[in-house]
């Protein structure tokens, strides 16, 4: 099972240790802001688009099972096609740093996961291959300065894409499923001619209880 902030926050913690970013938050940032005091160059990284490849969660892969064995859950998986978004910025009075050059360092680090090119797994935030990234692309970027709404910024945006697959426990969204607990027949000897064979269903919420 993959979690997007999971592939968010793995892919930023590489943005950060290969670009020279002081930081790439996984949100959209207010540089004007609650974000105002993040040193210059920093990023963020959110995901814009998520749609959702099929329509109806049809697609069964396993059942959950408790320590008797008893089926308690399924599980589903989803799969999902999402845009992501990297702004790169770049504070007045920093004279070290381009935006522009900072915006194709990022791509040459993420086009090492573009199925394009060498298409190495994703890693998430401890540097771990996240098994359920189905495809990864690096899309286009430009330079998109916003000088009116934020004074002094520069600043680079990067188009990016990810397919996923997510993997729905049934057990832990909703709860353990219901079960057969027992199932009374009869034994040698307790039938006579005539007698109907009865069978009661005692569901797991009710074990050793009487419903």
């Amino acid at each position: 099972m993959v979690n997007p902030q999971t592939i968010l926050r793995g892919l930023s913690t590489r943005l950060e240790a290969a670009t020279g970013l002081t930081t790439v938050l996984t949100r959209e940032s207010d540089p004007g802001g609650v974000d105002g005091h993040v040193d210059s160059p920093f990023g963020d990284l959110q995901i814009v688009a998520d749609d959702r490849l099929e329509a109806f969660n049809t697609d069964r892969v396993g059942y959950v099972t408790d320590d008797a064995g008893n089926r308690v859950g399924e599980l589903f998986a989803a799969t999902f096609d999402a845009e992501l978004q990297l702004d790169i910025y770049v504070a007045a009075g920093d004279d070290e740093h381009d935006a522009t050059d900072l915006g194709y360092r990022a791509q040459r680090v993420c086009r090492q996961y573009d199925d394009r090119e060498r298409g190495d797994p994703l890693p998430d935030p401890d540097g771990n291959p996240i098994d359920d990234v189905e495809a990864f692309g690096v899309g286009d970027g430009r330079r998109a300065d916003d000088l009116t709404d934020r004074p002094g910024i520069r600043r680079w945006r990067q188009d990016l894409s990810v397919e996923f697959t997510d993997v729905i426990d049934t057990s832990v969204a909703y709860g353990d499923a219901a079960y057969v607990a027992t199932v009374d027949t009869p034994a040698p000897g307790d039938m006579t001619g005539g007698d109907a064979v009865q069978i009661e269903y005692v569901p797991a919420d009710f074990a050793g209880e009487t419903p």
